[in-house]
């Protein structure tokens, strides 16, 4: 979790002890929450102290080929350290150029479709450097088709599109869950659906080169009534055509301290409307952020209905909508769509950190990797302050700083909701990472790991390919599970609501 300010965190051990020992920040910090490097791109002018690490992030498609990374120009020395699905160190890692200098390549020719991870390694201190990822897809390939609005939930029918981007291409699709085929339903015109549907489509050429099956999910339920809403119960993957609106309602209790309702996320554009009384004649409060990034707050809702519109400004995919009975307490939820799970294979030294920390044991393991996304949707700042000499933390140091102790867990059960593993991750430093509501104000002092805690409207990120993000699932039977993440398990915290804490994913392990 965090991000290039956050000083000691995610050190090797001499350095982390040292930093620890002079009670000081350092530039020599990893990119704990990596930034996206997409094909083609070019990052410029990085810079990193000597034995700093940075950490960048890329996701290959299926079929792709000679995945390269390539770093050049500026002064000092600089390494690229690769590997896929976790953050690589010096002693783990996939594929490495630590040639002297800036200049290095490190090519896979036949990549896993995935997640990498390049980490720039600092040999001496450098600056200006140009870090450039590129991949191939293979010659000829045709491309999937393109469904407006995209795959999800959505209140009544809706109008569905589709766009062939390969010229000359026609798209063939099924509603049943039946592969596609040149004798299935061809794609001429947007049509209405007004049940729910598996829609599988493909893209065919004349030659009979084809794409790939594109799946997409849609679930339709009634305009009419509004679905309710939970308090500060994410409802994710919203749906809908350009005009439509969804219609959402939360009861509101006297005496409340404010009703807050947040839209985030996913393709497209909407507009929020929220009044008191679906039937009352008064104006709504109306909303229109950028795409879907919009917030309201109504100080001392009026007891009673609270009516939620969401009105598609065009076709929208995506889209989550959370609404709070809010008080002047922070509020921790596990944004559960941000959690992404996928599987690896990794092994383990007896001296690595996840091994030292408890959090898996020495070997050859299979681990469910994800992210946690902690949000304080409250109305109040979580202050957990400075850690030493504080029994709710521990020092790390394998990181060199202190961790929260017990302030998440993680589980995997299976459908009978009985537990089959667990993971070990058990304390964490938490700290303003992302700011997710716009609303929010921008914060010229955010927490770190040397002082702690998480304004409103700020997330806290581990991203998943940091230690501990993970469920040992070595040995677990294939089939269908749900992976579970709680925050503030114990209640340590005091928050607004505890009902709110735990989000259930559903995994699936081959």
């Amino acid at each position: 979790m965090g991000n290039m300010g956050s000083g000691c965190r995610g050190f090797g051990l001499l350095v982390g002890a040292f930093c620890a020992l002079m009670g000081v920040k350092t530039a020599l910090a990893v990119t704990e929450l990596p930034v996206l490097i997409q094909n083609g791109q070019v990052l410029s002018r990085l810079s990193g102290e000597s034995s700093s690490e940075r950490v960048y992030r890329c996701v290959v498609p299926e079929g792709a080929k000679n995945l390269t990374f390539v770093s050049a120009s500026g002064s000092g020395d600089v390494n690229v350290y690769i590997r896929r699905g976790a953050h690589p160190t010096l002693q783990q890692f996939e594929f490495s150029s630590i040639l002297p200098g800036n200049t290095e390549t490190v090519r896979v020719e036949t990549p896993v479709a995935g997640v990498w991870y390049a980490m720039l390694h600092g040999f001496g201190a450098y600056s200006g450097v140009r870090l450039r990822m590129t991949y191939e897809l293979p010659a000829g390939r045709v491309a999937d088709p393109v469904l407006s609005p995209g795959p999800g939930r959505l209140a009544g029918g809706v109008t569905l599109s589709m766009r062939a981007p390969t010229r000359g291409s026609v798209i063939y699709y099924t509603l049943d869950g039946s592969e596609p085929t040149p004798l299935s339903n061809r794609y001429r015109l947007p049509f209405r659906m007004e049940t729910s549907s598996l829609v599988k489509a493909k893209a065919f050429l004349a030659d009979g080169r084809a794409s790939g099956v594109l799946d997409a999910m849609y679930e339709t339920a009634p305009a009419w009534p509004a679905l309710e809403l939970q308090s500060g119960v994410p409802l994710y993957e919203r749906s809908g055509n350009r005009g439509s609106v969804t219609y959402f309602k939360i009861p509101v209790p006297a005496g409340r301290t404010a009703l807050k309702v947040d839209v985030s996320g996913g393709l497209g554009d909407t507009a929020l409307y929220v009044r008191h009384s679906y039937f009352l004649s008064v104006a709504p409060r109306y909303v229109n952020g950028p795409g879907n990034q919009a917030s309201v707050v109504i100080p001392k809702p009026t007891e009673g209905e609270w009516y939620v519109g969401l009105r598609g400004l065009s076709d929208y995919s995506g889209v989550a909508i959370t609404a709070t009975l809010a008080e002047a307490k922070p509020d921790l939820i596990v944004w559960a769509d941000a959690c992404r799970p996928y599987i690896t294979t990794e092994t383990f030294a007896p001296e690595d950190c996840a091994v030292v920390e408890g959090n898996v044991v020495a070997g050859t393991r299979r681990l469910l990797r994800f992210t946690t996304d902690t949000r304080n949707i409250g109305l109040a700042d979580l202050i957990l302050g400075a850690p030493e000499g504080d029994s709710r933390f521990e020092f790390f140091a394998c990181h060199g700083h202190y961790h929260f102790k017990e302030f998440a867990s993680y589980r995997l059960l299976n459908l009978q909701g009985e537990l089959v593993g667990t993971g070990n991750k058990a304390s964490f430093c938490l700290e303003d990472v992302r700011q997710w509501d716009p609303r929010a104000p921008r914060r010229e002092n955010p927490f770190n790991c040397y002082y702690q805690g998480l304004h409103m409207g700020w997330s806290d990120i581990y991203d998943s390919g940091l230690p501990g993000q993970w469920v040992d699932i070595t040995g677990v039977p294939p089939g269908d599970y749900f992976l579970e993440v709680s925050v503030n398990p114990a209640g340590i915290i005091q928050e607004a609501d505890y009902a709110n804490n735990t989000s259930r994913v559903r995994v699936s392990i081959p």
